[in-house]
């Protein structure tokens, strides 16, 4: 069901993902990729609250984990949720500044400030991250 999972998510097919991942729950469900996969489908898939809710299991099992969490501060941005954006931008600053993922968040919370020069310029750094 992983990799099903992995497949899934891999040709963007999030409902389908959802449901492999979903099926992981029950055995793995505290494993930070399971959470990584649903928190993903569920934001691809519109499901915002879901999605901040996986996420935030992640950060509170382990505040270093990077990987996708540009799709989390996306989610938060959705929401509209800066000082969450302000916390997480800081903190995957601090674990690994050459992350694109940092980058991107802290493009998102300038952005979610109407500071659209910082944006652009964070978003730059992304790219050549």
């Amino acid at each position: 069901p992983y990799l099903q999972g992995l497949i899934r998510e891999a040709r963007s097919d999030y409902k389908g993902g959802l449901q492999a991942y979903g099926g992981l729950t029950n055995c793995f469900g505290e494993s930070c990729e399971v959470l990584r996969g649903m928190a993903v489908c569920q934001a691809e898939t519109g499901q915002v609250e879901e999605a901040a809710r996986s996420f935030d299991k992640i950060r509170s099992k382990e505040d270093h984990f990077v990987q996708d969490m540009d799709c989390y501060a996306h989610v938060l941005r959705t929401a509209g949720e800066a000082a969450a954006l302000n916390k997480l931008t800081n903190s995957l600053l601090e674990t690994d500044s050459m992350a694109p993922q940092a980058w991107v968040a802290a493009s998102l919370y300038s952005e979610l400030n109407s500071d659209g020069e910082h944006a652009l310029e964070y978003a730059e750094k992304a790219l050549n991250a």
